[in-house]
């Protein structure tokens, strides 16, 4: 298991924490909230440029509704708000840690994720 940020941590039960760290090969590695700490940072309330980068009907099709979803879920019914997906921004920091697990760890923030990987 891999996981990237403090808030994940505390947001799980001590107990179920404990048992994944035991029953797991379990990695801690940088946030993937955060820009220049050795994985990609995926978290940006500015960066809306995503769909000029993709020029794939189909991957627009799946972003939209990635963001569709997001912003219809974000801080709804107790959920927690994600303030850069309520500021317009966008949020796929979890991608970090596939990034870790295949040694993808050079893209260094969201637009550069878009600049490389948009089509």
């Amino acid at each position: 298991m891999v996981q990237h940020s403090d808030w994940n941590e505390k947001s799980t039960s001590p107990e179920d924490l404990e048992f994944v760290k035991k029953n797991t090969d379990y990695h801690k590695i940088p946030d993937g909230n955060v820009v220049g700490n050795g994985t990609p940072g995926f978290l940006s309330a500015e960066y809306t440029q995503w769909k000029g980068k993709i020029t794939n009907p189909q991957l627009i099709e799946v972003w939209e509704l990635a963001i569709e979803i997001s912003n219809e879920y974000n801080g709804k019914d107790g959920r927690y708000n994600n303030k850069a997906i309520s500021q317009g921004g966008m949020d796929f920091s979890d991608l970090s840690e596939v990034c870790w697990i295949l040694g993808i760890n050079d893209i260094k923030d969201t637009a550069e994720f878009f600049n490389i990987y948009s089509n």
